[in-house]
């Protein structure tokens, strides 16, 4: 017998996958020597939202929850626009 398994759309596996991609991202940045973001508030606040994204997006895959893809889409946008910002007084 065949074993019945619930199959998950391509959209939530490829959700799943950007997730393991920032927490891969994640390490990589916290253990970079690179300095940028020049500022050290501003790499750790970038890696505290990263890391919000990927719990977030996780969760709201996980529980098919609509406020977790929000709070989600919101900490990227929120990602986006601290390093923006950064490479814009940087430059």
């Amino acid at each position: 017998a065949v074993f019945s398994k619930p199959h998950m759309s391509s959209t939530r596996e490829g959700v799943l996958m950007v997730t393991g991609l920032e927490v891969l991202a994640v390490g990589y940045w916290a253990t970079s020597l690179d300095d940028w973001p020049a500022s050290p508030a501003m790499r750790g606040l970038t890696i505290l939202l990263l890391c919000a994204n990927a719990s977030l997006s996780f969760a709201a895959v996980r529980f098919r929850s609509e406020r977790a893809a929000l709070a989600a889409l919101a900490a990227y946008a929120a990602l986006l626009a601290c390093l923006v910002a950064d490479f814009g007084v940087s430059q």
